[in-house]
């Protein structure tokens, strides 16, 4: 038995102006109705592939799924609009591609061959995790389409309908396989189970602000700016390109009154971030050569549209000298990558551990080692919760050796998780982390 797995968001069909619903809860409330009521334009990929795809889910040896990042009944909405009859079970939703849940997973494991059609690299990545023949569909995508078949690896590129019929004819005769990337040779890396393990203590882990995931239970007005900040333009950054960020394009939400507004440009968050981080090296006596390093997405950089914390490391080495009053030198080391994706933060059960990240993580193989006369290495990251990132990355780079003897190693994030009873227990801080940002803003 073989089962294909189509993405729907420009893969199935093009839903461009649904986004700025999709991004927000009381968008997504509303973006049914407006579907239904063809007030939002979505169009299929092409008209021939709806019968299509009917006419695959009628055969016996093949079982038809849509699994989509987007809310199951958007996703059965539109299927019902034009008329594909997959079964409601075989319709996935909120599925957070390419790290679904082990159950989703599991489903999979029994079929004989499993096919993943997507239209980015995490659904690419997804295939892989499924150990599955990917095909990449570049008709709607609006990713990078080398630079995206190059790094993710999809064992079959489709450039039209037709072409993705012949491709998907060809896996169900047995003509395709699926091959398993390797990406560890472009890595330095360490052993997950020997390698030593660097902490970063508390005291020694900076932020800018204070941030309450649960919405509801903020009081405090400045703390719900907060909240919108992280949720609409540090979170959402990663869908801009580096150009929209360095032009400071903002993200653009639907809210509860109706209307649609856009968040703060990440750029200005950095901007104003930097006093608080300089503030910061000052009381901890930081000072001369300073390396900054990026922490890594939980997904390889080419399933995003930039990575902006690359991107802050980057305005901060540039904007840092005309406040430092030549106290402190600060350089981009970021180095650090994320070459197989991980269960992000908001999606683990429990406390995170390090060991795992250190099956994912590994620092570029032609870069040099921190020069021998540099005083501190910060690691900085959006959001902090327990630091098991910062002490992953802290730890891969001692592991490789990048560390000259005797450098301290810190961290810096934007916003530190808290919660507004006050309370540490660290649990409830990651159950409220975790339905925050799977409920988006």
């Amino acid at each position: 038995m073989k089962a294909i797995l189509f993405d729907l968001d420009n893969t199935l069909f093009a839903t461009q102006e649904c986004n700025v619903y999709l991004r927000s809860r009381a968008g997504r409330e509303v973006v049914c109705d407006l579907i239904r009521q063809d007030r939002l334009n979505v169009t299929p990929l092409d008209t021939r592939l709806l019968g299509f795809i009917n006419r695959l889910d009628e055969e016996n040896d093949v079982d038809i799924f849509i699994i989509s990042d987007s809310p199951k009944d958007y996703c059965l909405t539109i299927l019902n609009k034009f008329g594909i009859t997959v079964s409601n079970d075989n319709v996935l939703g909120a599925m957070h591609k390419p790290c679904v849940e082990e159950e989703v997973e599991d489903i999979f494991s029994d079929y004989e061959k499993v096919l993943v059609v997507g239209d980015t690299p995490k659904d690419i990545y997804f295939a892989h995790r499924l150990k599955a023949v990917s095909v990449f569909l570049t008709c709607l995508t609006d990713y990078d389409i080398d630079y995206s078949v190059e790094n993710s690896m999809p064992t079959a590129v489709a450039n039209s309908y037709v072409e993705l019929v012949g491709i998907i004819n060809n896996f169900l005769k047995d003509e395709l396989a699926f091959e398993i990337p390797y990406f560890k040779p472009h890595f330095k890396t360490v052993d997950a189970n020997t390698a030593s393990i660097i902490d970063i203590t508390e005291e020694n882990i900076g932020f800018a602000m204070n941030y309450i995931p649960e919405l509801d239970d903020i009081v405090d007005e400045g703390d719900k700016f907060t909240w919108f900040k992280i949720h609409r333009s540090i979170k959402p950054a990663k869908i801009l390109s580096y150009s929209d960020l360095d032009l400071k394009k903002k993200v653009s939400f639907y809210n509860n009154n109706g209307r649609i507004s856009e968040g703060v440009a990440f750029r200005d968050v950095a901007w104003f971030a930097r006093l608080s981080f300089v503030k910061w090296l000052e009381d901890k006596n930081i000072s001369g050569k300073v390396y900054l390093v990026a922490a890594p997405s939980s997904v390889p950089r080419e399933c995003n549209k930039s990575l902006p914390m690359e991107m802050l490391v980057r305005w901060w080495v540039k904007w840092l000298p005309y406040i430092s009053d030549g106290k402190f030198q600060v350089l981009n080391g970021s180095y650090v990558e994320r070459f197989w994706p991980t269960t992000p933060a908001h999606m683990s059960k429990g406390r995170r551990e390090i060991r795992p990240h250190f099956h994912t993580l590994g620092v570029f193989d032609n870069v040099n080692p921190y020069d021998a006369d540099t005083s501190a290495i910060i690691i900085i990251d959006d959001v902090v919760t327990s630091g098991t990132q910062m002490k992953a990355v802290a730890s891969l780079l001692q592991g490789t050796g990048m560390v000259p003897q005797g450098v301290p190693i810190y961290g810096y994030a934007l916003a530190k998780t808290t919660r507004a009873s006050g309370s540490d227990d660290f649990t409830k801080l990651m159950e409220a982390f975790s339905k925050a940002e799977k409920s988006g803003g």
